[in-house]
């Protein structure tokens, strides 16, 4: 146990957590908290892409910044519902910026009525027993999950490899 004490000491000497809400450019201004400087084309870019209404949550390494990765936690409201972000973009050894993100959101049909009205995603396999895969000719994934009071539980994930220089 002391172990594990020192350890998450240790760690929250290292990782720091900001917070930010209805503002111009969240993404950026919190990566710029954190002492982040690399990258920040990508995350404005990320940002433009999300667009408004949002609120957000950083996590971050406080040592050497520019070098490590930083994972947002984000939460978009709209009059239909929220839409939840997990995104993370990284410096990359090559000068580069990568990011990766889930998009969740639910839908308060079925997977399967849903899945009926779509005409970009389709229907790829299952990934185990209860999450069905869907796909775009473009290559973007999409994961449906049917939750217990009969609405569906969507993810979409997407990666930008050697998206932007630094």
């Amino acid at each position: 146990m002391k172990l594990k004490g020192l350890l998450s000491a240790g760690l929250a000497l290292l990782i720091s957590l900001s917070v930010a809400t209805a503002d111009a450019k969240i993404l950026v201004d919190l990566a710029k908290q954190q002492g982040h400087t690399a990258c920040l084309s990508t995350i404005e870019m990320l940002h433009d892409f999300i667009g408004n209404n949002y609120g957000a949550r950083v996590l971050s390494a406080t040592e050497n910044p520019n070098s490590q990765p930083i994972s947002y936690f984000i939460e978009q409201n709209f009059s239909d519902g929220d839409v939840q972000y997990n995104m993370t973009i990284t410096p990359t050894a090559d000068g580069y910026c990568t990011f990766e993100y889930t998009r969740t959101w639910s839908e308060r049909k079925s997977c399967i009525a849903w899945a009926n009205q779509q005409q970009d995603y389709k229907y790829v396999d299952s990934v185990n027993r209860n999450v069905s895969a869907f796909e775009t000719d473009g290559g973007l994934k999409l994961f449906a999950s049917n939750l217990p009071d009969g609405s569906c539980l969507l993810i979409k994930k997407e990666i930008g490899l050697r998206h932007n220089k630094r």
